[in-house]
């Protein structure tokens, strides 16, 4: 019995490893990306010492907000679409992790 439990445990192992170094293949080149210039999805800003704003760069100008400043009802939305049992679970969703699995 213990044999058979060490032999599914290895299978387990080498089945993950082999599924993580197949799929690391296919990511995208970073450094690759990097040098064809491609440009950050940020936007960079350069601030006086004093806090004040002297240039901003980029594709993207976004402005911070606090989580008072957002309507509840965008946030209730948002979490309807995306996550409906947001406030039942402690930060995993154990029956969507299934579902993702079953669906994917």
């Amino acid at each position: 019995m213990k044999k058979a439990a060490l032999l599914i445990v290895i299978l387990l192992v080498l089945g993950i490893g082999g599924y993580l170094a197949f799929t690391s293949v296919s990511l995208p080149n970073v450094r690759a990306a990097i040098e064809d210039g491609v440009e950050p999805s940020q936007t960079s800003q350069i601030v006086a010492q004093d806090g004040t704003l002297l240039m901003s760069y980029g594709k993207f100008h976004y402005k911070p907000v606090t989580l008072k400043a957002i309507s509840p009802n965008f946030i209730n939305a948002l979490l309807s679409t995306e996550d409906r049992r947001f406030f039942e679970h402690q930060g995993v969703d154990p029956v969507g992790v299934l579902r993702a699995l079953l669906v994917n």
